[in-house]
């Protein structure tokens, strides 16, 4: 190795002259045969040694997942009293999804969480390098049933705690797995950083009574600052909608409902959009076909925003029979939305309506669910903004799924009631979840 301009690291020195006239290789062959098995037996027992050191270091300090060499494990010492005594913790993604699995020293249940005050297992999200949070995301019991709530912050302020889609899992006592999007912690694209806590007040013979003051079991992984994550672009390439063929609406089990939108994109896509985002809320485009070129981009869009995408024939025509037009016109629109955004869509909605069973036969061979709505807005007929809002705050029920457009016509007026729609559902207590949320579709990441 020379030195250079670019290198300002002094040479490598001249090794010393060897001693004896041989080398080691020729050294060990002189070895009597004893000596040599000897020299091997200390060799492996050295290597054993560094290997063992070396896990201990991994385990010490974080190091990678076995099962996932790409996973960063962050390790935390038995460092507090209390079954919530973290152990160790990661985030990954995967897809639209942020995952966090958690390890405690302690076997705890969640229904233990709810049973006293001052009991919470918390992650506070960074982006980038803001001192104030964005989210903070936590495990909620109630009635002992185990749900994901957010707090999110403006302003360096916290709001008050929303309920969020998300998964728990508990493969043993000791472990949390909880899924959630990144859109819904309010992360954007990017690095971001993350900080996992816990609180455990009342247990007998460790922590103090819940009622004493300052009197809790904490931990934090890690113990000081935020570790680092990222958050990339979720490249969705298709989906697989369960049974039934033809759906009205989803389950009436919770607050939850879909608005969907048909005839886009168009003009009027972009203002739809800006109001979902500004909200906070989803929604799926049923968009047609021969729309697409040019627009693209607003399919793009669509999807980035975690809504939902699906097909609405190629010109508009009516699907109430299983003709050579329209086996084509889904094959065109499939077609259209995987060139524009690589994604191949699972879901169906018939112009007008109009369906057969030999339609939805003929959709549901090309992988289609056929999606009608329980909610008419008639926005078609462009009443007034308030009668919009109207028919949907007074027509929505638990799992409804609403009919607007954003194409096909001036649709101004929907995007006038589009605001009230959802403040007013929302101070009803309804969320909104995109078709795929709702009728339990499973997605497809690159």
């Amino acid at each position: 190795m020379s030195t250079t301009p670019d290198d300002p690291s002094p040479p490598f020195p001249t090794p010393p002259a060897r001693r004896g006239g041989l080398d080691l290789p020729a050294r060990i062959a002189h070895l009597s045969p004893e000596r040599r098995r000897g020299l091997v037996r200390l060799a492996v027992l050295l290597v054993a040694v560094l290997a063992v050191v070396v896990v201990a270091l991994v385990a010490l300090l974080g190091g990678g997942d076995p099962a996932d060499p790409n996973k960063i494990v962050y390790r935390d010492a038995a460092d507090t009293d209390g079954p919530l005594d973290i152990l160790s913790a990661q985030i990954d993604q995967q897809g639209p999804q942020l995952v966090l699995t958690m390890h405690t020293a302690g076997i705890w249940t969640p229904g233990q969480l709810s049973e006293e005050p001052g009991r919470s297992v918390c992650t506070t999200l960074w982006a980038k390098d803001n001192e104030s949070p964005r989210s903070r995301v936590c495990v909620i019991s109630r009635a002992g049933n185990p749900s994901l709530e957010v707090q999110r912050y403006k302003d360096g302020r916290a709001r008050p705690f929303k309920p969020i889609a998300g998964q728990i899992r508990r493969r043993n006592l000791r472990l949390l797995e909880a899924r959630f999007s990144f859109r819904d912690a309010r992360l954007p694209l990017g690095k971001f950083r993350w900080q996992v806590a816990t609180l455990w007040a009342g247990e007998p013979g460790g922590c103090p009574p819940a009622a004493t003051p300052l009197a809790h079991c904490a931990d934090r992984l890690p113990d000081k600052g935020a570790s680092p994550g990222k958050v990339t672009r979720p490249l969705l390439l298709g989906c697989t909608a369960p049974a039934p063929d033809f759906v009205l609406n989803g389950p009436r089990t919770q607050k939850v409902v879909a608005l969907t939108f048909d005839d886009g994109p168009s003009e009027f896509t972009p203002q739809v959009l800006d109001i979902l985002r500004r909200e906070h809320a989803r929604a799926t485009f049923f968009v047609i076909g021969e729309s697409v070129g040019g627009r693209e981009e607003l399919l793009r869009r669509e999807l980035d925003q975690g809504n939902d995408i699906g097909n609405h024939t190629y010109t508009h025509i009516d699907t109430s029979s299983a003709s050579a037009q329209v086996s084509g016109e889904l094959d065109q629109t499939t077609a259209a939305i995987k060139r524009a955004t690589s994604f191949t869509p699972c879901l169906f909605r018939p112009p007008y309506g109009s369906k057969s069973p030999q339609s939805i036969a003929l959709a549901r061979s090309k992988g289609l669910k056929t999606i009608n709505w329980d909610v008419d807005t008639s926005d078609y007929e462009r009443p007034a903004f308030g009668n919009i809002t109207q028919r949907v705050l007074t027509g929505v029920r638990p799992g409804s799924i609403v009919l607007m457009h954003d194409g096909g016509g001036a649709r101004d007026q929907t995007v006038r009631a589009l605001p009230q729609i959802i403040k007013g559902l929302r101070a009803k207590g309804y969320r909104f979840v995109t078709l795929d949320q709702l009728l339990g579709v499973k997605e497809r990441y690159a």
